[in-house]
């Protein structure tokens, strides 16, 4: 496999709830660094809301045949923790 460059792209968001909503459940941070690059989620609660930032590094441009079961379990890492949902509860229900 090819990947055209090295590269490394950021996501840095804050989101902010109504003022009657509750987190009933949050994204977790995930780190997975690999041979390949390296993946970080960070989460914080912040006041009223929910700051994440994500930061994937790919630092191989060839995947060689031998590697890309690996590689191919690295990748479903990370979206698995890009597919962490928040749980919003407003109000009394």
């Amino acid at each position: 496999m090819r990947i055209s460059a090295q590269t490394t792209t950021e996501a840095d968001y804050t989101i902010k709830l109504p003022a009657n909503a509750k987190m009933a459940a949050t994204p977790g941070a995930s780190n997975a660094p690999s041979p390949f690059g390296a993946f970080v989620v960070t989460v914080d609660q912040v006041p009223g809301g929910l700051h994440v930032k994500t930061t994937l590094t790919i630092t191989k441009t060839r995947i060689p045949v031998a590697e890309y079961p690996a590689f191919r379990k690295w990748c479903e890492t990370i979206d698995a923790a890009l597919g962490q949902r928040l749980v919003v509860t407003l109000g009394g229900h």
